[in-house]
């Protein structure tokens, strides 16, 4: 009996330990991976961005429903994620492709610019708050720092 007694002890200590490591927040989306050797930042659920050749290699801005796009910097400002795509590798300026790109993940719309002009033209439409590019790796070390973004939802931030 004395036996019996000692073995459902230990098995409800494992089991409040094992309860009390679990903090209720089990939605993967916001983890920091993707898979073996894949970095995510994520952003606005669907929307993430996906690395697999290390914080400073390429990183995609991608949802579960569709292939990513290479961006370099993003940010999410209220309900919609802006970017931008920047081949800091061609040096002539008449040669460089910028995109600039806003996401608004509610609305299922995506919106794709060459112009500059043109992007802060649609962005002013949708936000009065300004624009404020983040390099991807700057962003991803902020979060293996705090473990959050500033846009995660609240319950997230308390770890």
């Amino acid at each position: 009996m004395k036996k019996l007694s000692v073995t459902f002890f230990c098995l409800l200590v494992a089991v409040l330990l094992f309860s009390s490591c679990r903090d209720g927040n089990n939605d993967s989306f916001y983890s920091k991976s993707c898979g073996y050797d894949c970095k995510k930042i994520p952003l606005i659920k669907p929307f993430y961005l996906g690395g697999t050749n290390g914080v400073e290699g390429l990183w995609y801005l991608t949802n579960a429903n569709k292939d990513g796009i290479v961006v370099t910097s993003v940010n999410v400002i209220g309900s919609i994620i802006v970017s931008y795509y920047f081949d800091k590798y061609i040096v002539v300026p008449e040669n460089q492709d910028t995109t600039w790109y806003i996401h608004i993940p509610a609305q299922e719309q995506e919106y794709k610019f060459s112009s500059e002009q043109k992007f802060y033209e649609k962005v002013s439409k949708l936000t009065d708050k300004q624009v404020e590019f983040i390099e991807i790796p700057i962003l991803y070390k902020e979060l293996v720092k705090k473990g959050y973004l500033d846009w995660f939802p609240e319950e997230y931030k308390s770890k």
